[in-house]
């Protein structure tokens, strides 16, 4: 059911019958007063003298009193805190906070910032953001609190407590598994054969072939497609096609982009191995691409994804090499030319779940019920929010593995509360797993550490890049592709060293299990991982990890 307009929502009386318009420059009613309460302890703050201190430093004598327990650094904090900005228009922050996964982010948040005449009260909260989003200043937290539809503004200190020590807890936890991974990785390095320098440098180095990009329009109207989704799924997909090397067909490589990302996010990586002689076919998932982000800003989408999209991504591959597998055989620019029995993937986020999907890992719906019921409202697993969009799926046994898929690259996957152990066990290709250690969508321990203790054996690897971020990786696309920009503080130091890294390791992976060169398995030893490493990513891969040491070592912290 789609959403009403914004216009309608206002109009209808929406937030208590605050007479409230999208483009109001001042609301009805703002916060005056801050209340911390903890137990039966509460700190009066007025939001003026936040403000005054926000834009020149000067503190009342009222914050004065609370400042003397705070150190200078907590206060500087504090001061870029309240006045830092989220570069996200009104419209969009409102059309994503009325979408069932905004609805729950805003729960959560209402649980700690609250009405103070009315207690959690995710309607306040909402206006507060959106109005503040659509001033000169942009959405900060001050003007949240300027901009939020009562004078008082009750912050509960306990439960603030209470996430701050959770985040707390996975962060020691998570740098504790990563300290595993890059100790166990020391230890094989040394033990490992290493391939040359100039064996590495030619991974990174553009190979000799030109390409030309061909656009198709696919249309997937199957009895099995209809049975997923309902309806016909239409879809565009680039084909990086290199020039003829012998007569030979050549090998393909499909990329998975994440969500509400496209075709173009990782054209560096596509062109790369093209040059090097792989057909390389990148679709994009119109119901988790950024046109849908386009759809949901247009009121024509009611959330940023749909459940079937965790059905229908796999299958977009699926359908994707049947007809190119038909195009060989008809079409004069590809006949002949392309190896169906040689195929990789590779995907990010969202595309690292379908890589898994294809090579074998079967959604378990017990396991979502678990993961969903226990953990989403108190959990800091960003990806939850998507994954948990499994338990409006009908429960059946999905078959989504396509057997021409002979090996995957998964980085920054979501999956381990669809698939858990269970699912995972199921792989039956080889894998790698790329993981950044300052991922905050799909964090390294929970999503990407501890899957890989899950999978069976088969032949796999986890790297892990130190200091990368969810998005490192994702190439730059022109302004005018874009619907959101992210914020430099999420891309991370240096994602030119990151993408290098997955170009490098991409090659060798697909060289190794796609083209079937046993030779060119020595380029993915620890040791020459770690001989492709630069500050300030570090690079270190490794071939198991002890489940033993792994939860030893978390156990460690309680």
């Amino acid at each position: 059911m789609r959403k009403p307009g914004l216009g309608r929502v206002w109009c209808c009386g929406f937030l208590s019958g605050l007479a409230l318009t999208f483009f109001s420059p001042l609301p009805v009613s703002s916060a005056e007063k801050v209340y911390a309460s903890y137990g039966f302890l509460e700190l009066t703050l007025l939001v003026k003298d936040l403000e005054l201190y926000a834009n020149s430093g000067r503190l009342t004598p009222a914050l004065q009193t609370y400042a003397k327990f705070l150190k200078p650094d907590q206060l500087k904090n504090l001061r870029q805190i309240l006045k830092k900005r989220i570069d996200l228009s009104g419209e969009v922050v409102a059309q994503f906070l009325y979408t069932p996964t905004g609805e729950k982010l805003l729960e959560r948040a209402s649980a700690i910032v609250k009405s103070r005449s009315s207690g959690a009260n995710i309607q306040a909260l909402r206006a507060a953001m959106i109005l503040s989003a659509n001033t000169p200043d942009g959405l900060t937290i001050l003007n949240m609190l300027q901009y939020y539809p009562d004078t008082g503004v009750q912050l509960d200190v306990a439960q603030g407590i209470e996430v701050f020590q959770a985040i707390r807890t996975l962060v020691q936890q998570t740098n504790t598994a990563i300290s595993l991974v890059n100790q166990q990785a020391e230890v094989t390095a040394t033990a490992a054969k290493v391939a040359k320098p100039q064996e590495v440098a030619a991974l990174r180095a553009p190979g000799s072939l030109s390409w030309q990009v061909i656009s198709l329009a696919l249309v997937d109207k199957r009895p099995e497609r209809l049975k997923i989704s309902g309806k016909v799924r239409e879809f565009n997909t680039d084909i990086y096609l290199p020039s003829r090397v012998a007569a030979q067909p050549q090998p393909i490589v499909v990329i998975s982009h994440g969500l509400g990302s496209g075709r173009k996010s990782f054209r560096y990586l596509a062109e790369h191995l093209a040059s090097h002689g792989y057909v390389v076919a990148v679709p994009e998932h119109p119901g988790s691409s950024s046109r849908q982000f386009e759809a949901l800003l247009n009121e024509k989408a009611s959330d940023v994804s749909e459940p079937t999209e965790f059905l229908d991504r796999p299958t977009d591959v699926s359908y994707l090499l049947d007809e190119l597998a038909r195009l060989n055989q008809t079409d004069p620019r590809f006949e002949k030319r392309l190896n169906l029995n040689q195929v990789g993937v590779i995907g990010q986020s969202f595309g690292g779940y379908t890589a898994l999907a294809l090579i074998g890992a079967k959604l378990n719906f017990q396991q979502a019920k678990e993961s969903c019921q226990s953990k989403l409202s108190k959990s800091l697993n960003m990806s939850l929010l998507l994954q948990c969009q499994v338990e409006k799926l009908p429960e059946a046994s999905y078959s989504l593995q396509d057997p021409r898929v002979k090996a995957a690259i998964a980085i920054n996957p979501i999956g381990a509360a669809v698939f858990g152990p269970q699912g995972f066990r199921e792989i039956n290709r080889p894998l790698m797993v790329i993981s950044s250690s300052s991922d905050a969508i799909a964090p390294p321990l929970a999503e990407q550490i501890d899957p890989f203790t899950w999978l069976p054996n088969i032949e796999k690897r986890l790297i892990l890049m130190n200091g990368a971020t969810h998005f490192s990786v994702i190439d730059e696309v022109e302004p005018t592709e874009k619907v959101f920009v992210t914020p430099k503080e999420l891309i991370g130091r240096t994602p030119d060293l990151a993408r290098l890294y997955v170009r490098a390791l991409g090659l060798a992976f697909f060289q190794t299990h796609v083209k079937q060169q046993p030779k060119a398995s020595i380029l993915l030893t620890p040791g020459s991982i770690q001989l492709q490493s630069t500050q300030p990513l570090a690079l270190r891969g490794v071939t198991s990890l002890s489940v033993e040491d792994l939860e030893r070592m978390k156990n460690a912290l309680w």
